[in-house]
């Protein structure tokens, strides 16, 4: 199995994110000022988590079983490098180091890329729960998403065709 070192990512210097969503009727009034960072910081911890829990095999779905067998990746490799050990000691090193510091402590990036992958395809999956359930607690049932949802949205709309003429021209 190939172990690839992908660029290590470099996080954005300590800021409060504050946010004032508009409101829906009129888009001159802007609401409250929110931090949606805080809310990353008590939740992000407890997604990672939840997302170490998926990874025994048992647990996989039957496209994540069968990507992993063409990678050679089993939950014993798991086990044999470590790979949740470095996760938790990366993400432990949260206010001690800058991220690109703590990839490097933990070698994380070394792993190899089908490995970085189950991790941050767990990490997403559960996000992806979370976030549904957490939009459907704070919308009346079969309103639209927040705005920011829907800002979203439209730009992939947007976007996606662009980018797949892209990659078309690009692959050939």
């Amino acid at each position: 199995m190939e172990t690839q070192t992908n660029p290590t990512p470099k996080a954005p210097k300590r800021s409060l994110l504050q946010w004032r969503p508009k409101d829906p009727k009129d888009a001159n009034i802007r609401g409250s000022f929110y931090a949606p960072a805080r809310d990353l910081a008590y939740v992000g911890p407890q997604i990672i988590q939840r997302a170490m829990l998926t990874l025994r095999e048992e647990l996989w779905e039957p496209w994540l079983k069968d990507f992993l067998a063409t990678q050679n990746v089993t939950e014993e490799l798991l086990v044999i490098v470590e790979a949740p050990q470095r996760l938790a000691k990366l993400v432990n090193l949260v206010n001690k180091e800058e991220l690109h510091n703590a990839i490097d402590k933990t070698a994380f990036d070394k792993l190899p890329a089908a490995i970085q992958l189950l991790f941050y395809a767990r990490i997403g999956q559960v996000f992806l729960a979370a976030m549904w359930s957490a939009v459907r607690d704070v919308n009346a049932p079969d309103s639209d998403p927040p705005a920011t949802l829907a800002d979203i949205m439209a730009m992939v709309e947007n976007q996606l065709p662009e980018s797949l003429r892209q990659h078309e021209q690009a692959n050939g």
